[in-house]
């Protein structure tokens, strides 16, 4: 018996469905969701751009040359308003980039817009849950009961989410799985969505080089971390919000060659798995609100980090597990917890072969 599972966005009635994010090993297919929560969870710690109104007024003065700026100000405050609220997110890029005056007006605004199609999921509550779980009370509120029923079959929660991971990574099901190492920090929250793509391809459908140049520099000035954080502050972790918990990703790599997508660790720990005998596991996590943030947002007291007690999970499924492998029936390989565990193991044992054989590499 194979059960089916769906990780579901229970504010935004939206879902991944592990049934069509598959790995080339099928039973892989928690890899896939949680390279999706990678892409859906980030917050980092950007600066605020935010210009003081003297310097803005000063920038037009300094760019009377565009004609742009010969109109009146309430046209200007009127056309940058109308294209903030129609979402036309290209027509808002190509003003930003006519001159200084209006990069410095639609800066802060450009860059709420990037945050928020990035982390689309950022602060949401989550739950991993199979057809057979049965939802504990207290996850949903009784109007939220009331309305949503049975959470699994609710057609409510058959809307999917774009499927994008935060970087490409050729998977190859005979070589160990990528780790952390190899994703530049800067890349897990630099992503491009669509907003970037399609204000991109309409720069190049014009063949507006000079304009695609300052994009990239525009991306690089509203995408600016604290100047004075320290790599460890750097870091990326995963935020249990609501518990005030937190997985810090450089940790969870050096575990075992964990993967790259660390996304997995929060689709595990939120599981909710149903049996054939009608019980229910919980993890810890279940139900609750999470992003994926720089270090330098956990280091108050009221923090805990719990990186080594998910991996003190993993080893007690190892544990219970045949110790050359793990069982291929189609219900147990659907756990996330269980497929993670069997991948870790997997990994370690591919990654230490090819250290002491680098030329199996090439296998």
């Amino acid at each position: 018996m194979h059960d089916h599972w769906k990780l579901i966005n229970i504010q935004k009635r939206e879902r991944l469905d592990y049934d069509n994010v598959r790995m080339p090993d099928e039973s892989l297919s928690v890899y896939g969701a949680g390279a999706q929560l990678m892409s859906l969870l980030r917050n980092p710690a950007w600066l605020t751009f935010e210009i003081p109104d003297q310097l803005i007024r000063k920038s037009k003065l300094e760019s009377s040359a565009s004609p742009l700026i010969a109109m009146p100000q309430e046209i200007i405050n009127m056309v940058t308003r109308e294209i903030d609220e129609s979402g036309d997110d290209d027509a808002m890029v190509c003003l930003a980039l006519t001159c200084g005056y209006f990069f410095r007006l639609l800066a802060n605004t450009m860059q709420k817009k990037l945050l928020n199609e990035m982390g689309r999921w950022a602060g949401d509550r989550l739950i991993n849950l199979n057809n057979l779980a049965e939802v504990p009370r207290g996850i949903m509120s009784p109007e939220e009961e009331a309305e949503v029923g049975d959470i699994f079959t609710n057609k409510a929660f058959d809307k999917g989410v774009p499927r994008k991971h935060a970087w490409n990574v050729e998977l190859n099901p005979w070589h160990p799985w990528p780790t952390l190492d190899d994703i530049p920090i800067r890349e897990i929250f630099h992503a491009e969505g669509l907003l970037i793509q399609s204000a991109r391809a309409t720069l190049e459908k014009h063949k507006d080089y000079e304009s695609i140049d300052r994009f990239h520099l525009f991306l690089d000035f509203i995408a600016l971390p604290p100047a004075r954080l320290t790599y460890e502050q750097r870091m990326p972790v995963i935020r249990n919000i609501d518990k005030k918990e937190y997985f810090r990703c450089d940790h969870l790599a050096s575990f075992h060659e964990f993967i790259s997508n660390v996304g997995e660790a929060i689709a595990g720990y939120c599981s909710l798995k149903g049996e054939s005998d009608g019980s229910t596991v919980a993890r810890p996590w279940v139900g609750d609100r999470f992003d994926i943030t720089h270090a330098v947002r956990v280091e108050g007291p009221e923090w805990k980090e719990v990186t080594f007690p998910f991996f003190c999970a993993i080893c007690d499924i190892n544990a219970e597990e045949d110790p050359f492998g793990f069982p291929f029936d189609d219900y147990t390989r659907g756990d996330p917890m269980i497929e993670i565990a069997r991948r870790v193991h997997i990994n370690r044992t591919l990654g230490s072969i090819f250290r002491r054989n680098p030329l199996s590499s090439s296998i």
